[in-house]
């Protein structure tokens, strides 16, 4: 793995020590960025929930609710949030993720008859905090495949509070 000071020099900052606090920000999103582009992998979701949080979600059976992270990885629900959401596809794939669902999923635009207001909520919270690998690797993601949808959202850092209306889907036949 490469030094800090030939990592440094490959996003364009100069060797040496001179590490101001706006110099080192914009470096570490270079050099997590760089990192990926050598092939170092984008650590998994933490997907640890605190057992209170767990009792919590228990108490709320067979009601609605989830719990998600800033980048909408779904964490923990409840049986009743699970009879609604896989039925739509929500909890497909081996990480469900309620942001990459919003902004990639056509079947969001139907199930979410306020869209463009789960969008908005979707994308807030992206800009939350300092950048991680996994934010970064997101944010590229939903860039290239949503488009403008998603990076309008996410750069004009406005999100409203409320809570999801869905329309249930249509009975298999």
């Amino acid at each position: 793995m490469p030094g800090l000071d030939v990592l440094a020099g490959s996003v364009g900052h100069p060797r040496g020590n001179d590490w101001s606090e706006p110099a080192l920000s914009h470096a570490s999103v270079r050099i997590s960025s760089r990192l990926r582009s050598l092939g170092t992998a984008v650590p998994l979701p933490n997907l640890d929930v605190r057992p209170t949080v767990r009792t919590l979600l228990a108490q709320l059976e067979p009601g609605i609710a989830v719990v998600t992270n800033r980048l909408g990885d779904l964490l923990a629900y409840t049986n009743g949030f699970d009879l609604l959401a896989r039925p739509v596809g929500l909890l497909d794939g081996q990480y469900p993720n309620l942001t990459r669902f919003v902004f990639t999923d056509q079947r969001a635009r139907r199930i979410f008859p306020e869209w463009e207001r789960i969008a908005d909520e979707a994308a807030f919270p992206l800009t939350f905090g300092a950048p991680s690998p996994r934010s970064e690797q997101l944010v590229a993601d939903l860039t290239a495949s949503a488009g403008p949808d998603f990076t309008r959202r996410v750069n004009s850092r406005q999100g409203s509070s409320c809570c999801y209306r869905l329309t249930k889907p249509p009975p298999k036949r």
